[in-house]
């Protein structure tokens, strides 16, 4: 029955209760005219749904380009392949990221290389990342966290010094800005999800964004097995690639939930910042943190990242229990740190990287990542955007913290 419910609810009660995903335009509306138009696949149309949403992203973004994916991890492994990188380029990013970030430099064949968390902004820690930088490093990937920026100014130094490329995973971060910027025009490429948990939602698919045409067409190429008909002209295929197409439907979905998302993001931000006042008057629970940017307003809270208190900190886990207990959605902070996953601490990754004249055994050990490993048992507390889609889901949360702090203290 509950399911029924939320099937058919109005969006307008979808968005009170905290269902998610959310229809943010015509989406029913734009699948109905894929299904009738009969061009599913984005390899022929007149004017396929995907170059509109490639068109309405660009735009969006500011970017000068915008390349369809299947996902962003597959954005991610094209745009690693297609700068050149190669089975002895090392990739660095944050240890506690998301697995998909490692897994697709490992799937393009490139090794990734891991540093430590900033112990303020969550994000990366640049004295880290300075340490791992070396002739074979060939990209950064700096990883917007939940729609908090990350510290690109410092990290494109680091990468620029290095002759390497920085590429920003945007995935859970579209409309954060960092600088006046949109996140994902500052680096060489920029990579945007639209599948799971992230800002607006397809079922599938991804974006990558750039400025360089003839990056943007030897992507294009790269999608589709790497065959450079449509984007140069000749029947042929220059470099090993993958499947990378979006479809159709999940083309039209994206565009319409792009319609309707600043106005969404807004919504979000709204709410965040009325949670936000409530934290800095109640000190005991701890406060949001916003990684690089200078405001609420820069961020895209994918997530809401909580800084606990002291005292909260040695209860982490009993509150996340708590919280589950009373419906409210919650996460760590950020992912668990890598070396914590069976694939990294059993030693499996190292039969698919070239090997490296560094021991991948005591690359992962946990004392190289202090920060990490605090942040992800002690330090911080994620909270779903699920909790701020209305202020009665605020409510409820604020509700159920205070709630907690009470059983706590008891």
């Amino acid at each position: 029955m509950k399911k029924f419910f939320f099937r058919f609810a109005p969006r307008g009660v979808k968005k009170f209760l905290g269902v998610f995903p959310l229809g943010l335009g015509s989406e029913r509306r734009a699948l109905n005219n894929v299904l009738r138009s009969g061009q599913w696949n984005m390899s022929y149309g007149v004017v396929p749904k995907h170059i509109k949403l490639e068109n309405a992203f660009a735009e969006f973004v500011g970017s000068q380009y915008a390349i369809a994916t299947s996902g962003g991890g597959m954005g991610i492994q094209m745009s690693l392949r297609a700068l050149g990188l190669q089975r002895n380029s090392e990739v660095l990013m944050q240890v506690d990221t998301c697995s998909a970030v490692a897994l697709s430099a490992i799937n393009a064949q490139t090794i990734p290389r891991f540093y430590d968390a900033d112990p303020n902004t969550f994000l990366s820690n640049i004295n880290s990342a300075k340490t791992k930088i070396s002739s074979s490093s060939k990209a950064i990937i700096s990883t917007h966290l939940w729609g908090n920026p990350d510290n690109i100014s410092d990290l494109g130094k680091i990468a620029q010094d290095a002759h390497a490329y920085l590429i920003e995973d945007c995935c859970l971060a579209l409309g954060a800005t960092i600088s006046g910027k949109r996140v994902g025009t500052t680096g060489k490429v920029g990579i945007f999800s639209f599948g799971s948990t992230k800002p607006i939602q397809a079922g599938e698919g991804g974006m990558v964004v750039t400025d360089d045409l003839e990056l943007a067409n030897e992507l294009r190429a790269m999608r589709h097995w790497g065959e450079r008909t449509k984007d140069f002209g000749v029947r042929d295929v220059h470099e090993i690639s993958w499947n990378g197409r979006l479809s159709e439907f999940s083309a039209a979905v994206a565009l319409e939930q792009l319609k309707g998302f600043p106005r969404f993001l807004e919504q979000v931000r709204e709410n965040v910042e009325y949670f936000d006042n409530y934290l800095r008057m109640n000190d005991s629970i701890g406060l949001l943190n916003i990684g690089n940017a200078m405001s609420l307003h820069e961020c895209s809270f994918t997530q809401v990242t909580l800084n606990l208190s002291k005292e909260v900190q040695i209860h982490k886990f009993a509150l996340l229990d708590y919280l589950a207990s009373r419906g409210v959605s919650t996460f760590h902070a950020n992912f668990e740190p890598i070396p914590t996953l069976t694939v990294f601490k059993n030693g499996h990754w190292e039969k698919w990287i070239n090997t490296p004249d560094w021991n991948p055994k005591t690359e992962l050990l946990e004392s190289n990542f202090p920060n990490a490993f605090e942040i992800y048992r002690h330090r911080a507390l994620g909270l779903s955007r699920t909790n701020f889609q209305s202020k009665y889901k605020v409510k409820k949360l604020i509700a159920a913290l205070e709630s907690f702090c009470k059983v706590s203290h008891a």
